[in-house]
């Protein structure tokens, strides 16, 4: 897939014959910012005065620390390519400067343009990529429209396990699939947007299953006050006019600070268990309960969150566990049967046995008026 798409990329950079010239190196070459050596193409970055900006470098500084090859083709140590001349048995397409392919910071100005126009308002990416991959990236688009691709940069932190970034070529990584089968896809988002998109994330089963007992809290405080307000009709305007949603768009506009949006998930999931209590005394209103409740629940959901019942949610953690487990769901329910049998007939050792067997099969116990129930620790 990934191979179909960077050669209909490269179509688009060097077929002009097919209307497709997204990066028309000629008119690069013309405006003085772009220069062919030796069936190379590279861009001039001293032709480009905001250079440097997006990562905070100077270019004197940059050009004092650079190092030029003995063979190099470049005018100057900073210059980087645009078309690059293909050697022996690579693959390689036709151009003005013979055979070869793209640089590789083209195929992002190719891509952006082509989808998003000469400007557009977010990009994304590691920021390892600040420089030089995006500073070539502005250099090149600038050169070529004469305005800034992009209105506002967003460079997330790195995904480390035991201390190094996750990378596929230490081994280090999970795919989605893997996690998947461990973990419901709503703790895992919940545990990436518990830190802030620029900071480092410390990946680890334990934090993913920190983050599952925090998205079961969240749900069992919609269950709770659900039980209590019922079907009460909250409308949109009182959800945008309500403190709780203002506090977190004041986050949100903070840079995406997602992690005080959680925190505040985490505050109001309490707040709305201690109202439910409340109102079970006979104190507080069901419209303010209700209120409440819809703001938290539209406020999980602006961060994919809170997106399904907390029975279907449940479940579905439960379904995963058990497969993951391989539980047999019929022998957990005849051990407590027996437990409760011995139980009643005050066989207090039959009983604990019972007990600790189910816990080592990953069981907790929770007796309760309506019974015994049961779940995956």
């Amino acid at each position: 897939m990934f191979a179909e798409s960077r050669s209909t990329i490269i179509a688009m950079l060097v077929m002009p014959d097919q209307g497709l010239f997204l990066i028309p190196f000629s008119s690069l070459i013309e405006r003085g910012k772009a220069y062919e050596s030796e069936g190379d193409v590279f861009y001039s970055v001293s032709s480009f005065d905001g250079y440097g900006q997006l990562s905070g470098k100077n270019i004197e500084d940059l050009q004092a620390g650079a190092r030029v090859d003995v063979n190099e083709k470049k005018r100057d140590a900073l210059d980087f390519v645009l078309w690059k001349k293909s050697k022996p048995d690579e693959p390689n397409w036709n151009s003005p400067w013979g055979a070869g392919r793209p640089g590789w910071h083209i195929e992002c100005s190719a891509m952006g343009r082509k989808y998003f126009g000469d400007t557009f308002d977010i990009h994304g990416g590691g920021k390892d990529l600040v420089f030089p991959h995006h500073e070539n990236e502005i250099a090149q688009s600038c050169g070529v429209t004469g305005c800034l691709p992009v209105r506002f940069w967003v460079h997330n932190g790195f995904v480390n396990i035991d201390k190094e970034k996750m990378s596929k070529s230490l081994g280090n990584f999970f795919t989605l699939r893997d996690i998947y089968k461990k973990f419901h896809p709503e703790a895992l988002r919940l545990f990436l947007v518990s830190s802030h998109y620029r900071s480092p994330i410390d990946f680890s089963m334990k934090n993913l299953e920190d983050a599952e007992k925090v998205i079961l809290r969240f749900y069992e405080a919609l269950d709770n006050a659900g039980s209590i307000v019922g079907d009460h009709n909250v409308s949109l305007e009182e959800i945008k006019n309500h403190p709780f949603l203002a506090k977190c768009e004041k986050a949100m506009n903070d840079d995406f600070n997602t992690a005080v949006v959680v925190a505040h998930l985490n505050e109001e999931s309490r707040g709305i268990n201690s109202e439910c209590s409340l109102i079970g005394n006979g104190e507080g209103g069901k419209k303010n309960l209700a209120l409440r409740l819809s703001t938290f629940k539209f406020v999980g959901e602006l961060l994919g969150l809170l997106t399904g019942s907390p029975e279907k949610i449940r479940q579905e953690i439960f379904n995963i566990k058990k497969t993951e487990l391989e539980l047999d769901v019929e022998k957990i329910e005849c051990l407590i049967n027996d437990r409760n049998e011995a139980r009643k007939n005050k066989d207090w050792g039959r009983a604990d046995e019972c007990r600790e067997e189910l816990a080592q099969m990953g069981v907790v116990l929770e007796d309760t008026s309506k019974g015994t129930e049961w779940k995956i620790k």
